[in-house]
């Protein structure tokens, strides 16, 4: 897991409506193209998850969260499901 580097061109790229992709603040790697990474702008506390492949976004939040944690928590349970509570987001 990396922590805290520019966001990338992908990220960069969205139109979030609470925040600026500026900042990368988590990046977890799941297999040789799928990627989780929490964005945002840390000087006011906003941030989003983007689930990444080959560059591009493949799905993001766009809620606001003002917690790196809880965002990593949300693209986690996004990216994986949750048993029978919840799906994973549909990549395809």
């Amino acid at each position: 897991m990396r922590l805290q580097n520019e966001a990338n061109p992908a990220a960069k790229a969205l139109k979030l409506d609470y925040t600026a992709a500026v900042d990368e603040c988590y990046r977890i790697t799941f297999d040789q193209v799928h990627q989780l990474a929490v964005i945002g702008d840390m000087a006011n506390a906003s941030y989003e998850w983007v689930i990444e492949a080959h560059g591009q976004v493949l799905a993001h939040s766009n809620d606001g969260y003002g917690d790196t944690s809880i965002a990593l928590r949300d693209g986690l349970i996004a990216f994986l499901g949750l048993g029978n509570v919840t799906a994973a987001v549909n990549l395809s």
